[in-house]
């Protein structure tokens, strides 16, 4: 590692919003657990009688869904302020 970029790491400090961990502890465990259950409510929906293409467009459509609500109330709150 060159000796500029080596001065440069040196002086990186990391500091934790105390305030933000309770946020930030819920948004791990919300993200964590809807990662680790959408392959079983697929399966949960598969027994339940939903076909296959059924269950194709809904899984095709929540990360879509996920993607424009994220944008949208992006721009909702930076309008709010």
């Amino acid at each position: 590692m060159p000796k500029q970029a080596m001065e440069k790491f040196k002086r990186c400090s990391i500091s934790i919003n105390r305030p933000l961990i309770p946020l930030k502890l819920a948004l791990f465990c919300f993200y964590g657990i809807g990662g680790f259950a959408s392959p079983f409510t697929t399966l949960l929906l598969k027994q339940r009688g939903v076909t296959l293409s059924e269950l194709s467009a809904m899984t095709t459509c929540a990360p879509i869904m996920q993607i424009l609500g994220t944008s949208v109330s992006g721009v909702v709150s930076d309008k709010i302020g």
